[in-house]
């Protein structure tokens, strides 16, 4: 029963295209450009009706109703002024409090005051910039093992 079968399948790499396969595809890709672009011309060129401007549209209820349940903007803040102050001719004397006992205040022992010690800046180190660019541009050597000489 398993006779002879001629193999149909093809053991090509699915990137790996013949002269054809591009030839083909070419084809294809411009027809389907040209169709485009055609179409997007025609398009282009039918006229439009003109909107009436004087329909008036109708409004889906559930937007209106949208629009309708704003929420009404907070009221604005209101600053309380200060009345003036009216002058009268002969304020009257408040009577003056009688003075209470004054407490003994708890004396704590001062806490020593340590003064900030001055401390003088350090000048920066000199830098040599050439020592530094020969040093950056040193290549590195990578030792693995023992040197032979």
């Amino acid at each position: 029963m398993a006779a002879a079968l001629p193999s149909y399948r093809l053991y090509d790499l699915p990137w790996l295209s013949e002269w054809d396969q591009d030839r083909r595809f070419q084809g294809i890709l411009r027809r389907t450009v040209g169709a485009l672009v055609a179409l997007s011309f025609v398009l282009g060129v039918l006229p439009l009706p003109a909107p009436d401007p004087t329909a008036i549209q109708e409004i889906p209820a559930r937007f209106a109703r949208l629009v309708l349940e704003q929420e009404p903007p907070p009221p604005p803040i209101v600053v309380p002024q200060e009345p003036e102050a009216v002058v009268d001719e002969e304020p009257e004397p408040a009577p003056e409090p009688e003075p209470a006992p004054e407490p003994q205040p708890i004396v704590e022992p001062a806490a020593e005051v340590v003064p900030e010690s001055v401390v003088e800046p350090v000048p920066p180190p000199e830098i040599d910039v050439t020592a530094v660019a020969r040093e950056r541009c040193r290549p590195i050597t990578v030792c693995t093992g023992p040197r032979v000489a």
